[in-house]
């Protein structure tokens, strides 16, 4: 499944305020990598009645991220419907519940949230990726899509999700050259990447280089077996 596993609010340090009240044990575990712990501590900060607001944000957010990670994506939207309802301006979890609005298919309620929140954030990289990927996806407004992933790479030219997702975009184009050439520079970045090496297959065979293309799918299909059904399940071919 292709996704960006969310930003974690880690440490409490992002919207630290005064000393906090609820316990050590529950905020290692909020913002810790075991997604059941981290449900758990997260749900007893939701609970306690010491807790903060912003705390709960806090928790409410990671826990989100973590029933996302899970593929529980109805708790997961939940809670980050909890989030933003603590802070509406915050454009972290309208990004990330943008992620699960396309995860389960709801592609309009996606880019819904990935322009609410890069309007909440100018500067979020990832939102105007996340944007862009999902335009092309859907196969509509290619100008804006390409507008989005150029503005996400002015500000991080490192991340390969963005020169996946423009790639992308210019497969469903049809442009196969520059699919080809965006797909390299993600693949530059992270080689096993299963997304963009059958995207850049794709774009080869149609281009007619029949055994390149044929080789980056097989490669492609060594890493994630099911590759293609993902793939055509998000418009590619």
């Amino acid at each position: 499944m292709r996704f960006r596993r969310g930003i974690v609010l880690t440490l409490y340090l992002l919207l630290a305020g005064p000393a906090l009240a609820v316990s050590e044990r529950d905020k290692t575990d909020c913002a810790g990598d075991n997604l059941d712990r981290q449900i758990a501590g997260c749900g007893r900060i939701i609970e306690d009645r010491s807790a903060t607001a912003r705390e709960r944000f806090i928790a409410y957010y990671n826990r989100g991220n973590a029933h996302r990670d899970k593929f529980d994506y109805d708790r997961a939207l939940a809670d980050y419907n909890g989030a933003i309802k603590l802070d509406p301006k915050h454009a972290f979890p309208r990004n990330n519940r943008g992620i699960v609005h396309r995860m389960k298919g709801n592609f309009e309620s996606a880019i819904a949230d990935f322009s609410e929140a890069i309007k909440l954030d100018p500067r979020h990289a990832g939102a105007l990726s996340n944007r862009c990927w999902t335009l092309a996806i859907v196969g509509r407004d290619f100008a804006e899509a390409l507008a989005n992933c150029n503005e996400s790479l002015r500000l991080n030219a490192r991340d390969h999700n963005t020169w996946d997702s423009r790639g992308f975009t210019y497969l469903k184009m049809g442009d196969w050259q520059r699919a080809i050439a965006d797909y390299d520079k993600a693949l530059n970045l992270y080689r096993r990447r299963a997304w963009s090496l059958y995207g850049r297959g794709w774009a080869k065979l149609k281009k007619g280089d029949t055994a390149a293309g044929e080789k980056d799918i097989a490669a492609a299909k060594a890493i994630t077996a099911d590759i293609a059904e993902q793939f055509a399940g998000y418009g590619g071919k």
